[in-house]
């Protein structure tokens, strides 16, 4: 099986999951950033 083939089969399911609001991905991706962020600052600030 080539890697287009893989690809096709996992992104072609996942699709149907992400067509919820966009917003909603994003925001989850961007708090994951900035608790990381701030985990990283107090830790370097110590």
């Amino acid at each position: 099986m080539s890697y287009g083939e893989i690809e096709g089969k996992f992104l072609g399911p996942r699709e149907e999951v992400t067509s919820e609001p966009r917003c909603k991905k994003l925001k989850s991706t961007t708090e994951s950033k900035t608790s990381y962020r701030s985990g990283k600052i107090s830790s370097y600030n110590r």
